[in-house]
């Protein structure tokens, strides 16, 4: 017989979700089988294989040589120092610093991915492992679509260290403007999302986002669940305090979102995004409601206009 090798990731995740779900466990029933059950389980088990390019899709999100994963990573250094130089005048003994210690945090991602790809390796011809292994190389994707570069990589503390006061003074500016610039951008879209569904008025957005900005707190890094971890904190308010910013046909589809958001909460606890259990900020934006798509922001505009 031939062995089936499996090369769609989705297929392959589907199954994982299968199997992660149920646990691997036998019930009661499922444990009394006749002989022709045990012979066929152990032919599936026998032609199960997860081909291994998938490795690095999960890990990746496409089939890659770590060679070439590798010069991703060095050239989004380069750009990543050459930012820092634009605003600190970098000195060349601070540049190779900075090379120096990237380039650690990109050597133990690596050592990472090695003992991982080890072993998926051991057990991609196992279905009753897979499912394991599969949770496991979680945390790499999460790593490398976060970047190497964050708040706790080596990097990131040895710029602390390496940058002077001015230095550092100018480097910070930088990064308050450009979380700043992400924060409108969250805010913006969950107003546009809201006010598909909801039509909400003018005086509605100003009151909601001033609402959303006391209430609530800015995910770190920018992931496709911004909405959702909005919503999910909101949903965690005493009902009625929600409920006050919304007219009566509208709070049937506004609690509809609150419980959907509510359904992503394993979703999020295992990318590392959960409100409560990942790395948040409070919301440093001002917002001009001017339009339902608009991301400039005047929070004494807000705070001056809007009364609950």
């Amino acid at each position: 017989m031939a062995r089936a090798r499996w090369h769609s990731p989705g297929l392959v995740l589907a199954l994982a979700v299968l199997i992660s779900a149920s646990g691997l466990a036998r019930s009661t029933r499922a444990q009394v089988v006749d002989d022709e059950d045990e012979v066929e389980n152990q032919a599936v088990q026998q032609n199960f294989m997860i081909d291994e390019s998938n490795f690095d899709i999960w890990v990746f999100g496409r089939p890659s040589l770590s060679g070439n994963v590798r010069t991703r990573l060095e050239a989004l250094l380069t750009l990543k120092i050459a930012e820092i130089d634009r605003v600190a005048r970098l000195t060349d003994a601070q540049k190779k610093k900075l090379e120096l210690a990237a380039h650690g945090d990109i050597q133990r991602f690596f050592d990472k991915v090695a003992e991982k790809r080890k072993a998926f390796e051991l057990v991609r011809h196992d279905r009753q492992k897979f499912a394991e292994i599969f949770q496991q190389l979680m945390p790499l994707q999460q790593a490398y679509n976060k970047g190497l570069f964050h708040a706790d990589s080596i990097f990131a503390k040895t710029v602390k260290k390496t940058l002077d006061d001015r230095q550092a003074a100018d480097f910070d500016a930088l990064n308050a403007k450009r979380r700043r610039f992400q924060q409108q951008g969250r805010l913006g879209h969950l107003l546009a999302t809201l006010d598909t569904n909801l039509a909400l008025d003018r005086q509605q957005r100003q009151r909601f986002l001033k609402f959303v900005v006391e209430e609530t707190r800015s995910p770190r890094d920018s992931t496709a669940f911004d909405d959702y971890i909005i919503l999910y904190q909101l949903a965690q308010l005493p009902e009625e305090r929600v409920k006050l910013y919304f007219r009566d046909p509208q709070w049937p589809i506004m609690r509809q979102l609150l419980a959907h958001s509510l359904s992503y909460k394993q979703r999020m606890k295992s990318q590392g995004i959960l409100p409560g259990e990942s790395s948040d900020e409070p919301w440093i934006v001002s917002v001009d409601f001017e339009s339902p798509s608009s991301t400039s922001i005047d929070k004494k505009n807000v705070e001056s206009s809007s009364g609950k």
